[in-house]
């Protein structure tokens, strides 16, 4: 299962993934500490088991520390991610919140590691370009794409890490190659499908 919560100044889509068997949950790109979240989590009785970074920008990551410390869960993001978490200048915390964050996660990823939520399996697909370690995960008919790839159109590249050429490349070989039909959730904005974005994308023709 999976919901969505429109959080922060920025918009960021912070996403709940959670399984209903098992109670175990996850939430994804923390843009702040929303209280309807945890009302949420609360309500339906689940365990988070992991906060996941799809990259290390400060509208993304907010309310991460936060969280951490209230559900006791470990942090997750690509390992390419280290030098931004760590430094407050170079991920915007700051300048987005007044507060100079810094991050250092429990476990780094890499490319395929699968990362295990009661049943579900959510693989990772790293997608440098946006960032160095920028990330979506995998599962099904599902893909969260972070700020790899939005509805007709891709995230920016002129920041830290950011490459035109290199996000494009990821793009196209790692996200069009899924089927048509896979359902895309960003982090900013609304949802797409993988087969509408390689027919009206005009960012990565």
């Amino acid at each position: 299962m999976i919901r969505k919560f429109v959080t922060g100044h920025f918009g960021v889509n912070l996403y709940l993934i959670y399984d209903e068997k098992s109670k175990e949950c996850a939430i994804v790109d923390p843009g702040t500490y929303d209280k309807e979240v945890i009302r949420f989590i609360q309500s339906k009785n689940l365990k988070v088991k992991y906060i996941i970074l799809t990259h290390g920008h400060g509208d993304h990551l907010l309310g991460a520390l936060s969280f951490k410390e209230k559900f006791n869960s470990d942090i997750l993001v690509h390992k390419a991610e280290k030098e931004l978490l760590g430094n407050a200048d170079l991920n915007f915390s700051k300048q987005m919140s007044g507060e100079a964050i810094t991050i250092q996660p429990d476990l780094y990823l890499k490319e395929g590691d699968m990362i295990e939520i009661g049943d579900m399996k959510w693989k990772v697909i790293h997608t440098p370009g946006h960032t160095k370690g920028g990330m979506c995960l995998y599962n099904d008919n599902i893909l969260l794409s972070g700020d790899t790839l939005f509805f007709e159109s891709i995230g920016r590249f002129d920041l830290f890490g950011g490459d035109y050429r290199v996000l494009k490349d990821a793009i196209i070989r790692k996200l069009m190659i899924l089927d048509d039909d896979v359902i895309v959730y960003p982090g900013h904005g609304a949802q797409t499908t993988i087969g509408y974005e390689r027919l009206n994308n005009r960012l990565i023709r």
